[in-house]
This record gives structure tokens, C-alpha cells and sequence, in this order.
């Protein structure tokens, strides 16, 4: 781990560095009638053995990564209000726009009741940060939240991007993780959410990273939950031409730090007694506390309530 204005490590070559995805596709999910966005829309792969979820972001757009994925396997797309898209991850490569077609129901065959119980947010409930912290390619920044006895729902995870040096750091994609907490050994526990689910920052006018995972139904974990933002392979980046491997060697020797995502993090003593503390991940450290003082990762979540 590293804060951008104190420290820059090297880079460690990382087994994950050399792995390429086996299937990689990026689009956009669109209505039919008014080729607006499908915010959030869902997108579940059927392999022989397993089934991967991804989900799109508020524009429409969504990206289905993994190693597991084959082009021969299925894939449905589908949204609330919307008729499920259904073809082959061949087919969804030659398509760029997936165009979703909208459902009409009667007022006589569904009836929408309104929820009772509102969400909660938890977590670092700060504002906005002044601090930057990143990390290495492949490595995780997380902040362990606890549950304090909430039941329910996680709907959305919000992460604040911020660089002190770069400002176009914050907008490079990340990928996101979700754990169950070892409540004893204060580490990282089962994975809650294993496959890729990719975010970044989109709107230039704020710096929250907001993202829905409603359709992965995930509980709230009674021992709290660990959520985590994982620097990508510097493979990636290439690809997407964020940067160049000319300019990647360039910026190591002049010893400038590794051009990745940016987040925000907040130090309050105030904070550090609600329960919650940041963790980092390395392949060399395995889980370790992330800071030494009452600093936090500027990340929460919504929960939706279970109804008692």
C-alpha cells in the first residue's frame, strides 16, 4: 500500500500481471423505443457448470469479463420493464448495442406496492476526502464494515475517487470485491462476489463511484462485510490504451508512482469507533490493516432492511 504523496514502491511482477481474459466484450444496453440507457441492467452467463452475473452501470454500459467464459456459451440480458435478450457470447462480440425491447404490463396483472422499510447506508459516511491512497496493479484497498446487528439487502456500494497528483487517475476502472468478515482474525473471509464486476467514474461533476448489485442478491453478512477495490492487471490498461508501454517505462524511471485508480480516504477517530478499519491486499502480505492511524478508505453501502 502506498499514499501518493509520501511514498512510490516499485512495481512486483504479479502472476496476475501475464493472465488474459479467455472472454472480453464491452457495450451498451439501450431501449428500443428511445435508444435511451437501461441503467443497471443484468447480464448472466450460462457456462456447462456455472453461472456469472454482471451488471451494467447507470449509462447502460457493461463489460463481461473472465477466464471461465467461452464464446459458445449463453447469455440473457434483462431489466425490469424490459423483454429478456437471450444469444450467444459469439454473437454479443459482433455487437457493440444490445437493444433491449420494453414489456408492457395491464393495471390488472401487476400491482406494485411501495417498500415499507427505507434503505441504510453504512460505512464511512463521510462527504468528500482530501486525502489520496492507491495501490500496486492487482493488489486490493478495502474497508471492513460491520452489520451492528442490520439484516438485509446490499443494493448499491459507493466508492469516492480522488488523486492529489493526477486528476484523470480517478476515472481508470477497478475491479470490485465483496467478503465475509473473519470477525476473529479481522481478515478477509468467503468471496461474495467472484466474478468480474468492473466500475469506474463517469460523471466529472462529483467524484462518487455508485454502483447497484441488486441483481446479485446479496445479504448482508451477520459479521459485517468487506468491501474492496482491486487495482486490475497492468495488462488491462494496455489493452484499453490508457496508457502506453513506452510511457509505462518512461514514468518508472523517472519514479513516478504506477498510473492506477485513485480513492479518497478520511481520518476521524470518530469513525474508528463505529467499527470500521481499512485493509489492504497484496500477493507478497497477504491481508493486512491498510493504516496504522484512524485513516479509513472513503467507501460505504446501502442496505435494504429485512422486514422484521
Amino acid at each position: 500500500m502506498k499514499l501518493l504523496f509520501i511514498q512510490v514502491l516499485l512495481c512486483q511482477t504479479l502472476i496476475l500481471i501475464s493472465q488474459e481474459p479467455a472472454f472480453w466484450w464491452q457495450g451498451k444496453i439501450v431501449s428500443k423505443i428511445k435508444q435511451e440507457p437501461v441503467s443497471y441492467a443484468a447480464l448472466k452467463v450460462q457456462t456447462e457448470t456455472n453461472t456469472f452475473a454482471f451488471v451494467a452501470n447507470e449509462e447502460g454500459e457493461a463489460e463481461i469479463l473472465s477466464t471461465k467464459i467461452l464464446p459458445s456459451d449463453s447469455v440473457i440480458i434483462s431489466s425490469i420493464g424490459f423483454k429478456p435478450y437471450k444469444t450467444s457470447c459469439l454473437n454479443l462480440l459482433n455487437n457493440q448495442v444490445v437493444t433491449l425491447e420494453p414489456f408492457s404490463y395491464s393495471l390488472d396483472e401487476v400491482v406494485v406496492k411501495a417498500s415499507i422499510n427505507k434503505a441504510v447506508r453504512i460505512g464511512n459516511l463521510a462527504k468528500f476526502s482530501l486525502n489520496a491512497f492507491t495501490a500496486d496493479y492487482g493488489e486490493i484497498l478495502a474497508l471492513y464494515i460491520p452489520a451492528n446487528g442490520l439484516k438485509g439487502k446490499v443494493r448499491k456500494l459507493r466508492f469516492y475517487m480522488h488523486d492529489i497528483i493526477n486528476q484523470e487517475n480517478i476515472y481508470l476502472p477497478f475491479r470490485i470485491r465483496l467478503f465475509e468478515c473473519d470477525t476473529i482474525n479481522k481478515t478477509a473471509g468467503a468471496d461474495l462476489l467472484k466474478d468480474y464486476l468492473i466500475a469506474s467514474l463517469r460523471d466529472k461533476k462529483n467524484n462518487w463511484v455508485e454502483v447497484d448489485v441488486t441483481s446479485f442478491n446479496i445479504s448482508l453478512p451477520e459479521g459485517g462485510i468487506i468491501v474492496g477495490a482491486q487495482i486490475l492487471p497492468k495488462s488491462y490498461y494496455l489493452a484499453k490504451k490508457y496508457f502506453s508501454k513506452e510511457n509505462a517505462v518512461i514514468e518508472f524511471l523517472k519514479g513516478h508512482t504506477a498510473k492506477v485508480p485513485s480513492f479518497g480516504s478520511t481520518s476521524s477517530i470518530l469513525e474508528s469507533k463505529e467499527g470500521i478499519f481499512s485493509l489492504g491486499y497484496s500477493n507478497t502480505d497477504g491481508w493486512v490493516r491498510a493504516f496504522d492511524d484512524n485513516s479509513n478508505l472513503l467507501i460505504n453501502i446501502e442496505v435494504e432492511p429485512i422486514k422484521q
